[in-house]
């Protein structure tokens, strides 16, 4: 098994009250709720930076991880039930947002579109029953850039869920789609955002409509020139979005690459091999094949401080096996 590769240190900032506070949960000398309180009141008080210090420098995984579990629970503040209950606040919104994970490639420079019919999409999430009230839930068309998401801050989105009617849009994401430059063959992140007003998304009408969201989206961005393959993800709340949906990009990315050498290396009646080790914060996997040392890629997949380095770990051993191959661990 590998160690942790992330870099914690014990001499976390003294003056960082979430930090104490989280110690003191993991302690069992207070309550979860009084550590998702105390950050309710921080994002009123919009101190985003004592959350982002609270988050990365953190001593340990386990305080990190408690920080941001408290940080989504304060944001969005909905039962635990599922995203098909109602609200308990009637004022309070639910802002979603859908990953789509993009394979495509191209031999020669081409570029999709950032945007898809808006109508279109709106009315597929209508006829398939995943909004169980249409006149209060909409879903943007625009295929969102992931640092776009990543810019905004935490105290922005624990306001816009409770005061939408003060937003000047329909929803207070100033961005616009962003197209995908594709030459060769690359995986791409995007996000559709969207949202539900005193109702929530029907999440098994979504699982068992995906296949024909993936088809929408295909053919919405068709092009001759690139081959494309889309995989939307189930939604998940505005503000864990990025992480979560830059590790499905990862997961694929990887599983990708891997994919294509394996495949070359079997072609000459090779065998290919995998070591697993970590580099730089990062869980690290090379393919190689036994005997010829040409057939070799290195890929790493980067953790966030809060982020369970062996649920990660897992998903890449699993992956291996399916593929039957071999590997060890060098940590």
């Amino acid at each position: 098994m590998i160690k942790d590769p992330r870099l914690y240190t014990l001499e976390y900032p003294e003056s960082n009250i979430l930090i104490k506070q989280a110690l003191r949960v993991l302690n069992k000398e207070c309550d979860f709720n009084e550590l998702t309180l105390l950050i309710n009141n921080t994002l009123k008080n919009e101190n985003d930076a004592l959350i982002n210090v609270a988050l990365n420098l953190s001593p340990s995984f386990a305080v990190s991880n408690i920080i941001w579990t408290a940080l989504n629970k304060a944001i969005n503040d909905i039962p635990e039930t599922g995203y098909s209950s109602k609200l308990e606040n009637p004022l309070s919104t639910y802002i979603f947002a859908i990953p789509v994970v993009l394979v495509a490639g191209s031999t020669t420079k081409n570029q999709l579109k950032g945007n898809l019919d808006v109508n279109q999409l709106n009315e597929y999430f209508i006829q398939n029953q995943i909004f169980e009230n249409k006149a209060d839930c909409f879903i943007s068309g625009k295929l969102i850039d992931p640092m776009a998401l990543a810019k905004i801050k935490p105290s922005q989105v624990y306001y816009w869920v409770r005061n939408l009617k003060n937003a000047n849009l329909w929803l207070p994401v100033p961005m616009e789609g962003a197209p995908i430059s594709v030459m060769n063959e690359g995986v791409f992140l995007r996000f559709l955002i969207g949202l539900s007003i005193n109702v929530g998304i029907n999440r098994e009408a979504y699982r068992k409509s995906s296949m024909g969201l993936m088809k929408l989206i295909g053919e919405e961005l068709k092009n001759d020139a690139v081959t494309l393959f889309p995989i939307p993800f189930s939604p998940i709340y505005l503000s864990e979005a990025y992480p979560i949906g830059d590790s499905k990009r990862k997961e694929i990315a990887i599983t990708v690459s891997i994919s294509n050498l394996v495949r070359k290396i079997r072609e000459q009646k090779l065998t290919p091999i995998a070591t697993l080790d970590t580099e730089n914060e990062s869980l690290k996997v090379v393919i190689s094949s036994i005997g010829d040392t040409s057939y070799t890629e290195t890929l790493l997949w980067n953790l966030t401080k809060f982020e369970d380095y062996r649920e990660y770990l897992s998903v890449l051993t699993n992956l291996l096996q399916d593929m039957q191959i071999e590997y060890s661990y060098v940590s």
